[in-house]
This record gives C-alpha cells, sequence and structure tokens, in this order.
C-alpha cells in the first residue's frame, strides 16, 4: 500500500480504461500511472495487484523492460487507485492499430508515425515479456493488443524522438493487465 500523500497527481490524464481514468503523476521522484479505478471494481483491481505482486516477487532478480511495474495501490477519499511505471503511448490497439477497443477507427492515434521496423520491436518486446513471465512460473491468460502498453521518449511538445537511423527513442512495449494471470502448476505438467 502507497500512502496517498506520496503522490502527487497531475491533471494529465492518459486516458480512460475498462477499469477507470488513468493520470500521470509523480511518486518516489519519478513520474508513474495513476488509474482511478471505477467504484464497483475494487476487487478485480486488488486481486489484479495481489496476482502482480506475486509475479513479481517470483521474478525477484530484476524488474523486467517488458512486464508492466506496479508499484503498488493507494486510497484517497474513499477511491482506489493503482500505481504503475507509465506508458505514455498507451495500449498498442489504440497506437499501432489505430482503433478503440470496439475495433472502430481512432482518430487520436499515432499509427502514421510507426515504422514496420518498430512494430516488429514492440512484437518482440510483447513476446520477451511474456516469455519472462513463463519464466517465473506465471502465464498472463488474456494476451491483446489492448493489454501491451507502449512507451517512447517525447520531446517537450509531445511528438516521438527519432533516432538517425529514423527509429523511435526509446520505443519499449509492456506486457500489461495481469487480472486473468496465474501461476502455473508446478513440474511443467501444463
Amino acid at each position: 500500500s502507497i500512502p496517498w500523500a506520496e503522490i502527487e497527481l497531475s491533471d494529465d490524464a492518459l486516458g480512460q480504461g475498462a477499469g477507470g481514468a488513468v493520470f500521470i503523476a509523480t511518486y518516489g521522484g519519478h513520474y508513474v500511472a495513476v488509474k482511478q479505478v471505477k467504484k464497483g471494481e475494487e476487487d478485480e483491481a486488488l486481486a489484479e495487484a495481489q496476482t502482480t505482486k506475486q509475479l513479481h516477487e517470483a521474478c525477484a532478480s530484476e524488474h523486467h523492460p517488458n512486464v508492466l511495474m506496479m508499484y503498488g495501490v493507494t486510497l484517497h477519499r474513499g477511491m482506489l487507485s493503482t500505481v504503475t511505471e507509465v506508458m505514455v503511448l498507451r495500449g498498442m490497439d489504440d497506437w499501432v492499430w489505430h482503433t478503440d477497443k470496439y475495433g472502430n477507427k481512432n482518430e487520436g492515434s499515432r499509427h502514421g508515425e510507426l515504422r514496420p521496423a518498430d512494430a516488429v520491436q514492440l512484437a518482440l518486446d510483447a513476446a520477451t515479456g511474456l516469455a519472462h513471465m513463463e519464466a517465473c512460473g506465471f502465464a498472463h491468460r488474456d494476451v491483446a493488443c489492448r493489454n501491451v502498453f507502449c512507451t517512447a521518449t517525447l520531446d517537450g511538445g509531445g511528438r516521438l524522438q527519432r533516432g538517425v537511423d529514423g527509429g523511435i527513442v526509446g520505443l519499449r512495449a509492456t506486457v500489461a493487465d495481469f487480472g486473468r494471470t496465474a501461476a502455473l502448476p508446478e513440474g511443467g505438467g501444463w
């Protein structure tokens, strides 16, 4: 549990997810994402936080860059919030495939800024994150573009930064949304 007093919430909303609104905040000296969980979704969010904690503990060596880091949960004015690393480009479904969760065209997407090599890198990142989870004894069980979050280095105007090769600087994907994640049976008998 994270004391609310240690979080500085900004007015900058990253978006609205199925389970609540997501805002950028500061915690422990770095930027984080704070998802304010919708009323009635608290039990599901707490179960996901517990599973994520177990996943992080099973992979105790260090944080894997392709598995979303959850720092904890916090409670403020009766509202539960989860605190994770911030992924400024949101879900792969929105950014890469240019659609919302219903498959409709999303006018706010940045898909035109993506090169084929960038898309391949994001897919490799997601596969690497899933392989790491499996090596730690967990199966995601809800692999979908909406559950692969993307980030990159942005300039002060919110534009992607490009390297000399034309690639997106800091481009990275992480596996996220561990609500259906489960521990694998010991001994690999699955």
